[in-house]
């Protein structure tokens, strides 16, 4: 699918309510170790002077814990650790329906492509980046990208419908869909890179997302991959709707 604004974002969403795919801003997010690899951990500050206590830059009460400190670092189950956290932009990767119920959201941080140049660029801007999902400027929203690759989750009661940046459209929401099955299993519907798995009825998802006569054809294991759609081109996803 050709990606542009006119077809990527919702031009008039409704603020109320949120869904999948929403690019919302002002989202605590919590991320890992703060600049190392290795969980920092943090216990009781052992014995010492007043001096030591303060030179450890943390509260009086706690003192990081790394290799050096201890022989064992990691020996309980459960431990208090330091982490970096940033208030930032996410999309909202969540199933819609999911969100009104729910404590805990799926998020991934959305990142400014300014520092993207090249192939890597041009890949990122036809959506090619499997661990990426493309988002083009427009208003309120510079050219960026969701990372997949680093989904975390934020409790709901941090989210507000009046921090809504962007609404997908419906059939950029099933790019985004098409995305995350990508990314952790497999695509929904098959491509012009697929074999015919039997003989059936199959449609395209994507005109019947974007509201258009959906073509309908009968294909059989013998033409091996299937076609290109009618109307969508080598970008069709077709779906069996019968045998």
């Amino acid at each position: 699918m050709l990606v542009d604004t006119s077809n990527w974002y919702d031009s008039d969403p409704d603020a109320l309510e949120l869904l999948q795919g929403d690019v919302v801003e002002s989202i605590p997010v919590v991320f890992g170790p703060p600049t190392t690899k290795r969980w920092i951990i943090l216990r009781p500050t052992p014995a010492g002077t007043p001096i030591e206590q303060a030179e450890s830059g943390l509260p009086r009460m706690f003192r990081a814990d790394v290799a050096e400190k201890y022989s064992s670092a990691w020996s309980k189950p459960d431990e208090l650790v330091l982490a970096w956290a940033r208030v930032s932009r996410i999309m909202i990767v969540s199933q819609s329906c999911d969100l009104d119920w729910r404590k805990n959201v799926q998020v991934a941080p959305v990142e400014s492509a300014s520092a993207i140049s090249g192939e890597t660029l041009v890949q990122l801007r036809s959506n090619n980046v499997g661990y990426w999902f493309y988002l083009p400027a427009a208003e309120n929203i510079g050219e960026c990208y969701a990372d997949l690759s680093r989904i975390t989750s934020v409790h709901a009661t941090y989210f507000r419908p009046d921090a809504l940046v962007k609404r997908l459209t419906s059939s950029a929401r099933i790019e985004l869909q098409n995305c995350l099955a990508d990314f952790y299993g497999r695509a929904f519907g098959f491509n012009i890179t697929d074999r015919v798995p039997q003989n059936a009825e199959y449609r395209c998802i994507r005109c019947f997302s974007r509201g258009a006569e959906a073509p309908q054809q009968t294909l059989t294991v013998e033409i091996g991959n299937f076609p290109p759609c009618a109307k969508c081109g080598d970008q069709g996803l077709w779906i069996k709707i019968s045998a």
